[in-house]
């Protein structure tokens, strides 16, 4: 049990540093991108050099590329909560179970919005070109992908140590 609180207890500045620098670089970089940086837009490849990038554009693409971001945020603060739980001994606990599910809907929400940035970004960058925009752009990208399937995993230890517990009180008659 000591050796899980002392991990636990560790994980805590990981988690901050990760967090911060998670918003620092991938959350800077979107609105680097988007509203500080004009010359940007016409190096991405998918923008006309005669097309007008207003506000209101730059503003959707802030958006769309800030959600992933918010929703990986929301997966680590359910991360950062659950393992404050473990530190202080609180493992097979409905908390912790919940926490885990949230770890793991934050974390496939993520990988699923930024599989649906990647989606649309083209299509949004070119919105005001002379041609008109380009249509939607699918690929196969492993890191959402890898997102959303780590995110079912979290969810799934969360939903097996609520059951888990569940199961430890109706039975707790009997033993």
């Amino acid at each position: 049990m000591k050796k899980i609180q002392r991990t636990a207890t560790l994980l805590i500045p990981v988690l901050g540093v990760f967090a911060t620098l998670y918003v620092v670089f991938v959350a800077g970089d979107t609105l680097r991108f988007a509203f500080f940086d004009p010359n940007a837009w016409y190096a991405s490849g998918w923008v006309h050099p005669d097309a007008p990038v207003p506000l209101w554009q730059r503003a959707i693409y802030a958006v769309i590329w800030i959600l992933p971001v918010a929703l990986g945020l929301f997966a680590v603060y359910a991360a950062l909560r659950a393992v404050l739980l473990m530190r202080t001994g609180t493992l097979f606990d409905e908390r912790v179970g919940l926490r885990m599910r949230q770890v793991g809907i934050g974390t496939s929400m993520s990988g699923l919005a930024d599989f649906c940035a990647n989606l649309v970004s083209p299509s949004i960058l070119s919105l005001t070109n002379p041609n008109g925009a380009e249509p939607l752009s699918w690929y196969f990208d492993s890191e959402p992908a890898g997102l959303i399937v780590c995110g079912g995993g979290f969810y799934l230890i969360g939903w097996i140590l609520t059951e888990a517990r569940r199961l430890a009180d109706e039975n707790e008659g009997f033993i």
